[in-house]
């Protein structure tokens, strides 16, 4: 059970999650940390999976590591979903944040959407670019109005 850590990171990550809230991965990975030792989890996973839920806070350089890599581009999948999917997911992103103003919404949501565009690409692994940025490019462009 012990030997996957990723399959941790995936259960734990998002386990303290208040929208606006920007200490969400350090709170879930303190959560996990104290959480599996308790369970008698192996120290080194325990911190790997810490670190991997850390990782989504800003999806560092593809240097962290081919796990690392794996779960951030899993966490980044619904970018390159189905247009249909990805409206229902704007949108929710939408309510989740309802107590900004419309322009205060657009103006953040815009800043962080432009940055996933300008980076040299949005997913870390060859496997998930080939099969979501072309898509999650275009929902994005789309969602900007481009």
């Amino acid at each position: 059970m012990w030997k996957k850590p990723i399959i941790l990171a995936v259960f734990y990550h998002d386990t303290i999650y208040h929208p606006g809230n920007s200490r969400n991965e350090e709170k879930s990975a303190a959560f996990a940390r104290e959480s599996l030792a308790r369970l008698g989890a192996n120290l080194e996973r325990v911190e790997r999976v810490c670190n991997m839920i850390l990782a989504t806070a800003d999806h560092p350089s593809p240097q962290c590591g081919p796990m690392t890599n794996i779960f951030l581009d899993l966490d980044m999948t619904i970018l390159g979903s189905a247009r249909g999917e990805y409206r229902a997911y704007v949108e929710g992103v939408r309510k989740e944040h309802h107590w900004f103003t419309e322009g205060l919404f657009k103006k953040n949501r815009r800043k962080f959407l432009k940055k996933i565009l300008d980076g040299k690409s949005i997913f870390h692994t060859d496997r998930f670019r080939e099969k979501y940025e072309k898509r999650a490019r275009a929902n994005i462009e789309w969602e900007l109005g481009l």
